[in-house]
């Protein structure tokens, strides 16, 4: 029987190493876990140094009598991530509804908004987000924490039989695309705490 040489050692050496990390690489990928989650749950992972996360809406809702029925203005902190502005987008649903992201880049605050308007539901178009029952726009580079707010310029009055609420969230844009029936969701739906994907960087 042949004993190892020293360079045969050192060989074994390097085959032995190469296969153990190629183990843990395979058993025991990187975790990251949003506060009181185990693992990973509400995060998704990227190899391009990005992540998606769970994120909540904000609506502003009215009865038919013009009268608030729910209202939810949400914030979104990223830590050292920033919102991704390549990734995301603020969008807004309703026919009286103005919707406004707040948010911070390089400590100067700022804010980006639009506005959606539609009488009937004759205007509204499948797959369209261009003012008429859905709004969008883009959100600037470098912001690590943002909220989001939406408000009504007449409670709702003249369109509360089809469209009661209305909605606004930053969202992944490959994520959504506004259908007419978005504007029937009621503030029962909104309540369960419906969640929709941010890509932060």
């Amino acid at each position: 029987m042949r004993l190892l040489g020293s360079t045969d050692q050192l060989v074994v050496v390097f085959i032995v190493a190469a296969a153990v990390l190629r183990l843990v690489a395979e058993v025991a990928p990187y975790k990251l876990a949003k506060p009181r989650c185990k693992e990973t749950c509400g995060v998704k992972h990227s190899i391009h140094g990005k992540i998606t996360v769970s994120h909540n809406m904000s609506y502003d809702c009215y009865n038919e009598s013009g009268m608030s029925t729910g209202q939810l203005s949400v914030s979104l902190s990223a830590g050292n991530f920033t919102v991704s502005a390549d990734d995301n987008k603020l969008v807004a649903i309703g026919c009286d509804t103005k919707a406004w992201i707040k948010g911070y880049k390089n400590e100067t605050p700022y804010w980006v908004g639009c506005m959606t308007y539609c009488m009937d539901l004759g205007g509204v178009m499948d797959g369209e987000c261009s003012g008429v029952g859905c709004c969008e726009a883009s959100l600037p580079y470098g912001t690590h924490n943002i909220r989001t707010s939406v408000g009504s310029y007449g409670n709702h009055m003249f369109c509360e039989s089809f469209n009661p609420c209305s909605l606004a969230f930053a969202i992944a844009k490959d994520a959504f695309i506004f259908n007419k029936t978005n504007l029937n969701t009621t503030l029962e739906e909104y309540e369960k705490n419906l969640t929709i994907p941010v890509v932060l960087s």
